[in-house]
Order: structure tokens, then C-alpha cells, then sequence
């Protein structure tokens, strides 16, 4: 998968192997779809899941530490967790939440809770043997 950012430092990290499967914004134009692909291919694993926050458009997550634009809305991010349902989760996180740059709304706190949530409904589904 080729990453959404340009920045040499991110594709390199990229490009070096590792035992994980990371979701890249131009890759997943089907995304529901990837996310069965990660449960058919890590199927029968313990699985631990971390989002970041910036892989949501600055419009759904403004107060995040690295804001990137051109990510992801909300519903894209929950349906593509909607498609791990089966994965044997044993811990998630969200990071780089930045509540004090947060607008009076607070837009990426509810975006943060909100994945969270489906994050918690995933480890539910399927409780660790």
C-alpha cells in the first residue's frame, strides 16, 4: 500500500515490513471491504488495535497534534472498524487527542468517544478466549 502522505520519513516507514496492516487513505476505496481482509488475514490471532486520530480529515478531528487534510470522515473510519467485526481484540486505544485545541463543540473529543466505542464493541462481539 502506498502511503497518503508525501513525506519521505513516512514512506519509509512504510515500506519496512512489519507484522502489522496499516489502512492508507487512497488504498481503501472500498473500505468495509479491507477491513474483512485484515479479519480473514489475522483471523485466529489476538489482535490489539490502535487508531490515531489524525487519519480523520481536519473537518472531524481538528485538535490533534498532526492534522493532515484529506483524511478520513467519521463514517469511514467507523465502517472500516464495522468490517474487524470477528477479530479476537485484546486491547485498542485512540491517540493524539488534543482536547485543549479542541473547538467549543468539541468536534474530535465526540470523533475519539465514538471510535472508542465501536473499539469496545469490537473486543464485546468477541470476547477473548
Amino acid at each position: 500500500m502506498a502511503p497518503f502522505s508525501t513525506l519521505p520519513m513516512k514512506r519509509d516507514w512504510f515500506a519496512t515490513p512489519r507484522s502489522m496492516l496499516v489502512f492508507v487513505h487512497r488504498s481503501c476505496a472500498r473500505r468495509r471491504i479491507y477491513g474483512m481482509i485484515f479479519v480473514k488475514r489475522v483471523a485466529g490471532t489476538k489482535v490489539y488495535i490502535s487508531v490515531d486520530i489524525d487519519v480523520l480529515d481536519p473537518a472531524f478531528a481538528p485538535a490533534t497534534g498532526t492534522a493532515e487534510v484529506g483524511g478520513w470522515s467519521t463514517r469511514e473510519l467507523l465502517s472500516i472498524l464495522d468490517g474487524l467485526e470477528g477479530l479476537e481484540v485484546v486491547g485498542a486505544d485512540v491517540v493524539e487527542v488534543a482536547p485543549i485545541y479542541d473547538n467549543p463543540g468539541e468536534t474530535t473529543v465526540l470523533a475519539a468517544a465514538e471510535v472508542a466505542l465501536a473499539l469496545i464493541g469490537l473486543m464485546v462481539k468477541k470476547p477473548v478466549a
